[in-house]
């Protein structure tokens, strides 16, 4: 796999795919009209309409104000919706993870397990003291220490950065690490 290709690929898996909401948009934009064209057919073959005929619907549609301000106010949600999604960023919270042979992409919860399982061995906890937030550019480390026992934050950054170096994840991540200062009784 060369690396145009890489790139390509851990992008769509790492992005949001947004053929949904143009699928959505094309349908309620088609749909109008195609009624409108089946009601224009069917008037030119001389059938009966089946809801009015188009210049009817047209009138119908424009006719009454409240009607007019109910079609202005529902295009004006779809069109916000439908911004909101063009512009909003479809990132999900995954990260590639360096490899030669294949491309690897992992979700930032399994980041976050591997960053918390590092810091709590470092500390010389148990793994349910030590919880990681993983977000697209940091990470939060949090240790709760038992009472009594110091934890060296810095043995602690170190590790984390460690285990980063090691996984070489890219979009790169800085580890920052916190201490609580209220430690919990041991078990």
């Amino acid at each position: 796999m060369n690396e145009r290709m890489r790139s390509r690929y851990g992008r769509r898996m790492r992005h949001r795919s947004r053929s949904v909401a143009v699928s959505i948009a094309l349908w309620i934009a088609a749909l109008p009209l195609v009624y409108l064209a089946i009601e224009s057919v069917l008037e030119l073959l001389g059938a009966a309409p089946l809801w009015q005929e188009p210049l009817q619907v047209i009138e119908t549609v424009t006719g009454t104000q409240a009607l007019r301000f109910g079609v202005a106010a529902a295009a004006v949600v779809i069109g916000l919706v439908l911004l909101v999604l063009a512009f909003a960023p479809g990132r999900l919270g995954r990260h590639e993870l360096a490899d030669e042979r294949m491309l690897v992409v992992v979700d930032d919860d399994v980041l976050a397990g591997a960053l918390s399982r590092a810091a709590a061995s470092t500390a010389g906890l148990q793994r349910d003291r030590a919880s990681t937030s993983v977000g697209r550019r940091r990470a939060d480390v949090s240790l709760r220490p038992t009472s009594g026992f110091a934890v060296s934050k810095d043995d602690v950054d170190r590790a984390t950065e460690r285990e980063l170096e090691r996984l070489a994840v890219s979009p790169s991540i800085r580890a920052r690490s916190r201490v609580e200062s209220a430690g919990v009784v041991g078990r």
